[in-house]
């Protein structure tokens, strides 16, 4: 029974962060959401953490001046209202979703979250990596999910070069696929525990995600490179990281050799296109800039002439019945929702950085990969649109959730000596 419940468990994180859209307005992760809120108040009956409610009471303001805006503008585009309202039931499927954990793993719940998390991100990885290699099972997906009708069909995704798996976008697939890697190396904690068959199933996953990443897009490498030095700096700063160097020469050493034998097994256009994307990269590291980076900041860099839009807003995102010619995140919500409303939606996830760092010495480590995950979005907002996407916010409500769980349990005095044993994060 256990196992079915671990099996169920999974798959309701899965369909969670990866759940594809059925209609335009209808998509499995806020049926689920739905679904999982119902279950859970009338069955479960839980006690609603404050924490919960003040939250899910700002994203709803936010949702109301999205709604206010579309409105006194003639429902120009509805798609601001749209975002919105799906973040509060997104956040309140998280909710659910960390109140079956809590009451399923006791004590455990928030690393058997983050490992659910990691799994659904690996098995996805095998997804991708599957869609690009079998020209059929690619088919297969985008007739499941309809995903030639929604992803943008640009030369290399008719082409299969990049594929987006069960999402529809690439940039952002590539972050989310990054965010596995965020929670792997904080694995490492736990290195005198680890087997050596935990060992090879950590290098497999790492090579799967990386991988996928490659068959993605470049933003998620980008991103890593910039937030997996702070995540091991906070780590070393606050002395939860056991490092061990024999055991991790030895994990970087059959990394690197499995990525390597991964490639060469690639068909021979994986070499000539997704791996030279990333020359890119290579550039940005050399001389700290990249063809794309010059290319947006000198092109799509402006705001609206009219200064009640700029504080305000007019509801155009700029993809539906106007254009506006900037792909950058900030660019686009300063013209839907005004200065006003774009300063709102960051709120949400500037707190969840706050309350990730705030955890004390028991969960810090949780803390410190959700706090990355959550900046991982405001730096791909600078490239495109990534504020309250449904696969990462998916993940980001869910920790948002369990961390206050964490502050609230924190807040509870300790009645007994405990062992002190949190912070191990560990596959099991």
């Amino acid at each position: 029974m256990k196992t079915i419940s671990k099996l169920l468990l999974f798959l309701i994180t899965f369909f969670f962060i990866f759940g594809w859209k059925i209609t335009n307005f209808l998509d499995i992760i806020y049926v689920l959401s739905g679904f999982l809120m119902v279950f859970v108040f009338l069955i479960i009956r839980p006690s609603i953490n404050k924490k919960f409610l003040l939250f899910s009471l700002f994203l709803l303001l936010i949702s109301i001046y999205s709604l206010l805006i579309v409105v006194l503008h003639g429902s120009m585009e509805a798609f601001t209202a749209y975002r919105s309202m799906s973040s509060l039931l997104n956040f309140m499927g998280g909710m659910a979703i960390v109140i079956l954990f809590k009451k399923h793993f006791k004590d455990d719940f928030p690393y058997k979250l983050l490992n659910f998390i990691f799994l659904s991100i690996v098995f996805h990885g095998i997804i991708i990596i599957g869609m690009y290699i079998n020209d059929n099972f690619r088919e297969l997906i985008y007739g499941i999910t309809s995903g030639l009708e929604r992803v943008n069909l640009v030369y290399p995704v008719i082409q299969g070069l990049r594929v987006p798996g069960l999402t529809y976008a690439l940039s952002q697939t590539s972050l989310v696929q990054m965010f596995g890697v965020f929670i792997l190396v904080s694995f490492f904690n736990n290195q005198k525990r680890m087997s050596g068959f935990q060992q090879f199933f950590l290098i497999f996953c790492l090579v799967t995600i990386i991988t996928s990443i490659f068959l993605t897009g470049r933003s998620g490498m980008l991103i890593g490179l910039i937030l997996i030095p702070f995540v091991l700096f906070l780590m070393f700063k606050n002395g939860i990281l056991e490092f061990q160097v024999r055991k991790l020469t030895t994990f970087v050493a059959f990394g690197s050799c499995l990525l390597l034998l991964t490639i060469f097994v690639m068909p021979e256009h994986f070499f000539e296109y997704n791996v030279a994307l990333f020359d890119e990269l290579i550039d940005l590291l050399k001389k700290g800039q990249s063809a794309t980076m010059v290319y947006i900041y000198e092109n799509m860099i402006f705001f609206p002439e009219d200064p009640l839009t700029f504080l305000f807003g007019s509801s155009a995102f700029g993809r539906g019945k106007t254009f506006i010619p900037s792909d950058v995140g900030y660019i686009r919500s300063i013209f839907a929702l005004g200065i006003i409303g774009t300063i709102l939606m960051l709120v949400p996830f500037l707190y969840g950085i706050k309350i990730s760092l705030s955890l004390r010495k028991n969960y810090k480590l949780f803390g410190i990969v959700s706090a990355a995950i959550l900046l991982g979005s405001l730096i791909l907002n600078f490239k495109e649109l990534a504020l309250f996407t449904r696969n990462q916010w998916s993940i980001q409500a869910l920790l948002i959730c369990a961390i206050f769980e964490l502050k609230k349990k924190e807040a509870v005095p300790r009645q007994s000596p405990q062992k002190n044993n949190r912070d191990k994060i560990s596959m099991d």
